[in-house]
């Protein structure tokens, strides 16, 4: 069967998939630069019902809102593309923490690995200092955009979005996601995030109606970085590094690993868990 929506979803010209880059254990879907000579006009980024990037939410670009097409803000998802997997945390095996249990290591390194590496590469930040490279318009031009990519920070503070007024950049997973798909969410000074009715914020958001369901505290995403304040469960990590800062993959990795851990209850099973050094080499 054909999707009859493909060509919006991973195309920004309507004719070529162009929206999609492969890495070697994953798939990104969504890119910064949009295309408004397109019929319709397309954004780079990808819709989700909680983002707003410019021209409402879950809407492709306005030329009303959006002359150029360029988002407010990105919205990039990541699909492990070597095998399946079908969650975080439930007990399909095919679950991420089953696959760690089962001792698959370095298959979920990588993944995640991959996933984090192009979610930010793609949201404009090519781990290199930042943006600059990607912004082209000469010398001037690069020092802004890497000024501008060095000023973003990771969301670290509970209920922090990953909107333009709090400056910052979200790497999360539903905890429950809303298709049995692992997929990661990269969200980055978006316009606007709505977190509401249910559990639709992409940073670390809590929900204080599905503490029962997610204890203590509600929180229904895990984030490459969690406010210090969850601590006491075993979470918590966030990098150092900015987004734009070559260092922040490998850290990234640590601190993901540690929170999804945690989270699931694998982290104790497991001992002192760390990713093999090769693949940290190969960001």
């Amino acid at each position: 069967a054909r999707c009859p929506s493909w060509a919006s979803y991973v195309s920004t010209n309507n004719a070529e998939p162009n929206k999609l880059t492969q890495l070697p254990s994953a798939t990104i879907a969504g890119q910064v630069a949009g295309d408004a000579a397109a019929d319709p006009p397309h954004y780079g980024s990808m819709g989700d019902w909680s983002v707003d990037l410019g021209s409402g939410f879950d809407a492709d670009c306005d030329l009303s809102a959006s002359p150029t097409c360029a988002t407010r803000g990105t919205h990039i998802l990541s699909i492990p593309s070597t095998t399946y997997v079908s969650d975080l945390l439930s007990s399909n095996p095919r679950s991420l923490a089953s696959l760690l249990r089962a001792g698959e290591v370095a298959d979920v390194c990588a993944m995640l690995r991959d996933m984090i590496r192009g979610g930010v590469e793609q949201s404009g930040y090519a781990g290199q200092g930042g943006a600059a490279s990607a912004a082209g318009g000469g010398a001037g031009a690069d020092a802004g955009a890497q000024a501008q990519a060095q000023a973003v920070t990771s969301c670290a503070n509970e209920d922090e979005d990953p909107t333009e007024a709090n400056g910052c950049l979200a790497q999360c997973f539903h905890i429950t996601p809303d298709v049995n798909y692992l997929h990661l969410h990269t969200t980055n000074t978006a316009m606007a995030m709505r977190d509401g009715p249910g559990n639709s914020g992409l940073g670390p958001d809590v929900n204080a109606s599905d503490i029962a369901r997610y204890p203590p505290r509600g929180a229904y995403n895990v984030c490459v970085c969690e406010p210090a304040s969850w601590a006491a469960e075993g979470r918590g990590a966030c990098p150092q590094a900015a987004p734009s800062d070559p260092e922040y993959v490998e850290q990234g990795l640590a601190s993901l690993l540690g929170n999804f851990m945690a989270a699931a209850g694998v982290d104790g099973e497991l001992g002192s868990f760390v990713c093999p050094a090769e693949l940290l080499d190969e960001t």
